[in-house]
């Protein structure tokens, strides 16, 4: 045998599992590095409702609620009223909760469902299905959307007031005032801080016109700090409605004029994933993460639609 072949022979074994285990880390590299495709297929569509604006699953009674401005204006002069609805997108009772002025945001802990209305919080027994107690807020001029914290710890937006609001015990405190807001919208708990979906600074009160689109800010939540931030690389993203957190960082934005839902990360990154129709009034989103199902109230079509969402 040749020195040639000896030294081939040898040293073989010894090359080859390093030569696999390198392709198996550069396939793993690619892997990791090939952007996800995510997608919304429709799943169902449910007809028959009255201006909804926001849908909020709950688990414990597992069932879909859905607020009704009942209203084509932002007047409450035409009570609104909360729908309770099955998971397979038939309706369980039109008129759950009625009597309300102009219900928007929703949101729920420990059995109570908080609902944001005109300018007032109202709480809600699940169980019951009844009223229990009604905040009002002196100072808020169109209460939008509202998140609760897991101590039961409510966040209100208020859209026309560029303000934040925070119950706390029955105890409102305002949070934030300012035109940085730019009319504030959909909220979202992340991490320490409170992510704010703006509509964009509101120049007629009357058609909610915008000169300029709105963005994603956030204000902290631990008090450490009370500056009003934009969170990613872009600005102008569109008249912000909804956003619910899907994975870590990931997010879906509903768009209420363009129609359009689209995924966005704190980075800034975005990717329209749908797009329902100009004034396809895309209102206040809720994902359910246990089957992948975003809800999207279609406002002025008086819809709610159910998408399956992959990525």
């Amino acid at each position: 045998m040749t020195k040639a072949k000896l030294l081939a022979s040898t040293l073989l074994p010894l090359i080859l599992p390093l030569i696999l285990l390198s392709a198996c880390n550069s396939d793993d590299d690619n892997k990791k590095s090939t952007p996800s495709n995510p997608t919304l297929i429709q799943a169902w569509q449910l007809e028959g409702l009255s201006t909804p604006e926001s849908a909020l699953y709950d688990a414990n009674s597992n069932a879909i609620y859905v607020s009704n401005v009942n209203s084509g204006d932002t007047s409450s002069t035409t009570p609104g009223f909360i729908s309770k609805v099955n998971l397979d997108g038939t309706m369980n009772r039109l008129k759950w909760i009625s009597g309300l002025k102009s219900p928007k945001g929703m949101g729920v802990h420990n059995n109570t469902l908080y609902v944001s209305d005109l300018d007032q919080l109202v709480e809600i027994d699940i169980i019951k299905g009844e009223i229990t107690q009604i905040h009002p807020i002196a100072s808020a001029q169109f209460l939008n959307d509202l998140v609760v914290d897991t101590n039961g710890v409510v966040y209100l937006s208020d859209t026309f007031g560029h303000a934040i609001f925070k119950i706390k015990e029955g105890v409102v405190i305002q949070l934030a005032h300012s035109d940085k807001l730019e009319s504030p919208n959909g909220l979202a708990i992340h991490n320490n801080d409170l992510l704010i979906a703006s509509w964009g600074n509101i120049i007629d009160f009357t058609t909610f016109a915008t000169e300029v689109p709105g963005s994603v800010h956030s204000i902290s939540l631990d008090g450490s700090n009370t500056e009003i931030k934009t969170v990613g690389s872009q600005t102008e993203l569109g008249n912000l409605d909804g956003i619910e957190e899907v994975s870590t960082n990931t997010f879906l934005i509903s768009d209420w004029v363009k129609g359009e839902i689209f995924q966005w990360n704190t980075k800034g990154d975005t990717q329209t994933l749908l797009t329902i129709g100009e004034l396809g009034s895309a209102a206040d989103i809720e994902y359910i993460p246990t089957s992948h199902t975003l809800l999207i109230p279609q406002m002025m079509q008086n819809k709610l639609s159910a998408y399956t969402y992959s990525h």
